[in-house]
């Protein structure tokens, strides 16, 4: 019985903040791409603490025609430290313009500080030096390009945008940004892979459909660009299934719980949405 309870109240939580989450969606299918003009060009810093699956996202744009090398900064495992992240946050406001588009993408862990009532998130680098949303939002603000991206495969990201429950205040929603996060708000997230012998054959999380969306240039309203909102719906559709099978695994809920102090797995991702049409990411 006390293991049913569990299971209700977690869905309790998970439908709630979808429902609330849905004003910040819009209508996706039928929105039109932002024009693209010919002096806008695009930048990423793509930021991965994980021991697996590291540079999927990199590897999805790196020989994308709208893509330069040069203008990617790549930070995996023990270069991604908090000085080296906002190192590179200061690169990207030193070197865009008004008419660009800058790609920002986190995979690894997300945390916590503070006491219940007054907790403020944020992502953890390699080095376990938190950087808050506020200090992210602060740096992000510095970068005066048109549009931004940000991706979140981590541990309560869906604790970085909105103001819902328990006083949280996350500031990263701004008018001009896509935010792509792999849990819901409260919610713990995964990794999943699959091993032969020492060799990783299968890895299973968000980032890793969100990469396939650019490699296998998903484009539902075949306008020849993948958007940030197209990725978003395939990573989530295709996640899905794994996501439902480990919300409802007892054991892996009391793990989460206990890893994550206080936290059980809410692996359904979500999306907020400043930006008017659709923001191309990936020209095919």
């Amino acid at each position: 019985m006390k293991k049913i309870l569990i299971i209700l109240c977690i869905c309790m939580v998970c439908f709630c903040d979808i429902a609330l989450a849905t004003k910040q969606i819009k209508p996706n299918t039928e929105d039109t791409t932002y024009n693209i003009n010919s002096e806008t060009e695009y930048w990423a810093v793509i930021v991965s603490t994980n021991t697996t699956n590291i540079t999927s996202i990199y590897n999805s744009i790196i020989d994308k025609p709208n893509w330069n090398k040069s203008h990617i900064i790549l930070l995996k495992k023990e270069q991604a430290t908090k000085k080296n992240i906002l190192d590179a946050l200061e690169w990207l406001s030193l070197n865009v313009n008004s008419q660009d588009i800058v790609l920002f993408s986190f995979t690894g862990h997300g945390t916590y500080t503070g006491k219940f009532n007054d907790r403020k998130y944020g992502i953890s680098p390699w080095d376990r030096n938190l950087i808050l949303t506020d200090e992210l939002d602060e740096k992000l603000d510095q970068i005066k390009c048109k549009y931004q991206c940000l991706f979140f495969d981590c541990c309560l990201s869906g604790n970085f945008v909105g103001r819902k429950f328990l006083l949280v205040s996350s500031i990263l929603d701004e008018e001009n940004r896509v935010i792509l996060m792999s849990t819901q708000r409260m919610g713990a997230g995964f990794t999943a892979s699959v091993l032969e012998g020492d060799e990783e054959v299968n890895v299973i999380n968000f980032a890793r459909f969100v990469s396939e969306a650019f490699q296998k240039g998903i484009d539902k309203n075949s306008d020849g660009w993948v958007s940030a909102e197209e990725a978003f719906r395939y990573g989530r559709n295709m996640f899905r299934p794994y996501a439902i099978i480990f919300f409802l695994f007892i054991p892996l809920q009391i793990q989460a719980f206990i890893l994550s102090r206080g936290f059980f797995l809410i692996p359904f991702p979500k999306i907020y949405d400043g930006v008017e049409g659709d923001l191309p990411l990936v020209k095919i």
